[in-house]
């Protein structure tokens, strides 16, 4: 007796569909790594990407990729500090000051901004360190 005479055609259809939810979910079920830090609170924390944000009004740090790392505000008082970074193995921290922003894309790259206020530092080559310290500096590679 074949497989199909066994089950039927609504009984193949159904071990069919029970194989793909099975190999779905398989694939649903990997945790990218990401994490988002606003004002002081983590907000998702998810695979191997870290954040931190200082308690204040508009820090926020955003990490996607594996190893990655966000640091948004460093100092009581820090306001509008932004790191966000996307790759693996990066790092963007901005703080110790006010309106800085930090940016790093890619792979083993670092941005940070801070040291003062109004800093901009991005770094989108891969390897490449990007450092704003001062008031109102702007570093890019």
């Amino acid at each position: 007796m074949s497989v199909r005479a066994f089950l039927g055609r609504g009984g193949l259809a159904l071990a069919g569909a029970c194989l793909l939810a099975g190999l779905g979910a398989g694939v649903a079920s990997a945790a990218p790594d990401h994490c988002v830090s606003t004002n002081g609170t983590v907000r998702v924390q998810q695979g191997t990407a870290t954040c931190y944000s200082v308690a204040g009004r508009g820090n926020v740090a955003v990490a996607h990729g594996p190893g990655t790392n966000a640091e948004a505000g460093a100092t009581p008082g820090d306001e509008h500090n932004r790191a966000r970074v996307q790759g693996s193995n990066s790092t963007a921290v901005s703080g110790d000051g006010d309106n800085n922003s930090a940016t790093a894309r890619g792979t083993d790259t670092g941005a940070r901004a801070g040291n003062g206020s109004n800093n901009t530092a991005v770094a989108r080559t891969d390897g490449c360190r990007a450092d704003a310290q001062g008031q109102g500096t702007t570093a890019r590679c």
